[in-house]
């Protein structure tokens, strides 16, 4: 069921609408499970896996850490160790499925 637009809650914009369109479909279409195997195989390849698990592991050692602050601690390092070929690679891949989806 639908619901009305309220101030609190405003009509969706045509760029939010899209970018939900686009979602249902990468999902739907099987795509976005194509993307994260090979996301998980090019970074794999790379060793990002065993860098992050290390920083983490590093971080795990103090007295009492919570799963949460670790993942804060460690997230921003994560994302900057993400080697920029495997991004550039997922970023062409995700502009061309958008191309291929935009009418």
């Amino acid at each position: 069921m639908s619901t009305l637009p309220t101030p609190s809650h405003p009509a969706p914009t045509e760029a939010q609408q899209l970018e939900s369109a686009l979602r249902d479909r990468l999902i739907n279409s099987g795509e976005y499970d194509r993307l994260l195997i090979l996301l998980k195989q090019r970074l794999d390849k790379t060793g990002w896996q065993d860098q992050v698990r290390g920083i983490a592991r590093e971080q795990a050692r103090g007295d009492n850490v919570k799963l949460l602050s670790l993942v804060d601690q460690v997230e921003p390092t994560a994302f900057g160790l993400i080697p920029a070929e495997v991004t550039q690679e997922m970023e062409k891949l995700m502009a061309e499925f958008v191309k291929k989806n935009v009418e």
